[in-house]
């Protein structure tokens, strides 16, 4: 049996989530399958020892008592020590794996700089490139221990100070700071340590000081926190990891006195070098009322408890940086105050109705479960507000009614329990949207709530076998005779689309992969991407895996039969590779085929 996940359960929560098991250097584990025949065990894999030291690298003086960590960009942290006084370190247990050494100490530039986090997720792919410029990179086997000696480069700071018009210090303001590259602007997150969160805000002479800054071009922008007491953005007062990240201003200060970002003045910052008296001073605007209702498009009739998100199209987006939340009263009407001028995008979600079990009904006989969409449910929809000069009122947010997809499953008649998810993702989304990734109940699913448009149908299992990886795979998706693992579907308002069949497998194949040079000897601690050449399954990155091949160049895979593509990154690639890497490497990569069941070693031999 699983859990629907509710289709109100925020994105935002993973990456804070995500963020939070980095802080923390955590690693939870929830088991969802039933006790089973123990398997004979595995060798244990290999492990390896870091050691070394940490100094400064313009001084060469040891980096002293400091938090250190490995850190795998496509995963977080991993193993974690910290440093004495001469600097010294020692990590033990390191499996094989390409790694940047997280010198978690106030000032050092990290990885984390570099990351573009946003409320849809971790980044995809990382600029491996511009990290290893200022921070120590190491290539672990497994097997050889390692020892380094890690430089930890000093960032550039920003310091200023943030007050009101009458010139009183703006205590507790919400600091955000902007990095410029080319024509992508990221706001930037130093580190996980205590002085890099505490700098997102003002203290109590309204000063900030941002460290740890790689060399660039910067925005900064100031903004007022409580401003909207009755709104539910957040628990007043609650505390924890996320109240660091959260301002529900609608309006934003930036250096150069406008409330637009594109309009601010540009700040450079030189490494080890401080930019000072970026001051701002918060913009004054009247405050004006918007107000309207939220209906059925079908029935017209009002929508109590619809939750009505409010954003600043002129601020740039992080988390829950200045929004506001608010719901309809029982009579599907809402009015919000204290509203500056500007553009705001309006975001409407309908009450969250939780999925029944009542959703998925025996047939006549009692053998066989059969899913069928019981409730309307209704889709959100975003809108655009301009507010100039005066109140704004009558606004009136239509929701239609969403589209469902029900489905069977099947597995193999000898299975382990294991946790099936099945996953609506939108042709423009990298990964499912909220609500649109459920589990499987009784060998059936249903997805509702679905807006319009074009996306694929995706399905995965876990939480079997976890020390082996799991044992079966997405065999086929299909529908009335359509591939659903190719092909995507095109789904309409309101439409319900039914007899969607699953196969899972049990036959996956296993291979031991071994790479080696032009003259046959291993090559040992080496980054490599095994990726199906299927490139329909590039978008989820199913049948994927990235790896460090050991002391004797082989590194583990499993993935359902098929063709797959060996992927060595570049000296400077970003990595895990895009799917625009793939498409170049299609023709030259070196592959590898598993059939049904397989358990074998495949030599790939480099070129010179």
């Amino acid at each position: 049996m699983a859990v629907l996940l509710p289709r109100s359960f925020p994105t935002k929560i993973v990456v804070a989530l995500w963020l939070c098991l980095s802080l923390a250097f955590l690693c939870a584990a929830q088991d969802k399958s039933p006790v089973t025949t123990p398997r004979p065990a595995e060798p244990p894999k290999p492990l390896a020892t870091v050691k070394g030291r940490v100094v400064y690298d313009d001084t060469n003086r040891p980096v002293r008592r400091s938090p250190i960590s490995l850190l795998q960009l496509a995963t977080g942290p991993s193993q974690s020590s910290a440093t004495d006084r001469d600097g010294r370190f020692v990590i033990k247990n390191v499996a094989a794996g390409a790694y940047f050494v997280l010198v978690n100490s106030p000032g050092i530039i990290t990885p984390f700089a570099f990351m573009s986090l946003s409320d849809s997720g971790p980044p995809e792919s990382l600029p491996r490139k511009e990290i290893k410029e200022y921070c120590t990179e190491v290539i672990v086997d497994g097997t050889n221990d390692v020892e380094i000696i890690v430089h930890a480069r000093r960032g550039g700071a920003i310091s200023g100070k943030v007050t009101y018009q009458d010139g009183e210090p703006a205590t507790d303001a919400e600091i955000s700071v902007i990095r410029r590259v080319g024509k992508t602007a990221t706001r930037v997150l130093t580190g996980l340590n205590t002085t890099s969160l505490l700098s997102l805000h003002t203290d109590d002479r309204g000063m900030y000081r941002i460290p740890a800054l790689p060399p660039g071009e910067y925005v900064v922008s100031g903004a007022e926190n409580n401003t909207a007491p009755e709104t539910t953005t957040k628990h007043r007062g609650g505390g924890g990891f996320d109240e660091f990240f959260k301002s529900d201003a609608l309006s934003a200060t930036y250096y150069g006195g406008t409330t637009r970002a594109q309009d601010a003045t540009i700040v450079k910052v030189e490494v080890g070098a401080e930019t000072r008296d970026i001051d701002i001073s918060l913009a004054d605007s009247a405050p004006h009322t918007i107000s309207g209702s939220v209906i059925s498009r079908l029935d017209q009739q009002g929508l109590p408890g619809s939750t009505l998100t409010i954003r600043s199209k002129d601020q740039a987006t992080w988390f829950s940086q200045g929004s506001q939340q608010f719901q309809t009263d029982s009579q599907g009407t809402w009015t919000l105050g204290g509203i500056p001028d500007g553009n705001y995008s309006i975001t409407i979600t309908p009450p969250y109705e939780p999925a029944s079990l009542s959703s998925v009904a025996k047939t006549e006989d009692g053998d066989a479960s059969v899913p069928r969409a019981q409730k309307r449910r209704l889709i959100p929809r975003e809108a655009e507000v301009s507010v100039a000069g005066s109140d704004v009122a009558g606004l009136v947010f239509e929701l239609s009614e969403g589209a469902s997809i029900l489905g069977t499953v099947s597995m193999p008649a000898d299975h382990e329990a294991g946790y099936v998810q099945v996953q609506w993702t939108y042709e423009d989304e990298q990964s499912a949207g909220r609500g649109n990734s459920v589990g499987v109940y009784n060998e059936t699913f249903l997805i509702e709530g679905l807006r319009p448009g074009k996306g694929y149908l995706r399905a995965s299992v876990a939480g079997a076998n976890s020390e082996e990886g799991s044992r079966y795979y997405v065999k086929s998706i299909s529908l009335a005779g359509k591939d659903l693992t190719r092909l995507p579907l095109i789904i309409a308002e309101g439409q319900v689309i039914r007899d969607v069949h699953i196969v899972i497998a049990g036959d996956i194949g296993r291979a031991k992969v071994q790479l080696l040079d032009g003259e046959g000897r291993p090559v040992p601690a080496r980054i490599v991407s095994i990726v199906s050449t299927d490139s329909a399954k590039w978008r989820s990155f199913a049948d994927s895996a990235q790896r460090t091949t050991d002391a004797q160049g082989v590194v583990s895979f499993t993935g359902a039969p098929g063709e797959y593509m060996v992927i060595l990154p570049g000296q400077d690639e970003s990595w895990p590779p895009s799917g625009e890497s793939m498409r170049t490497r299609a023709e030259t990569a070196p592959r590898i085929k598993l059939s049904p069941g397989d358990n074998k070693t495949i030599a790939v031999r480099l070129g010179p």
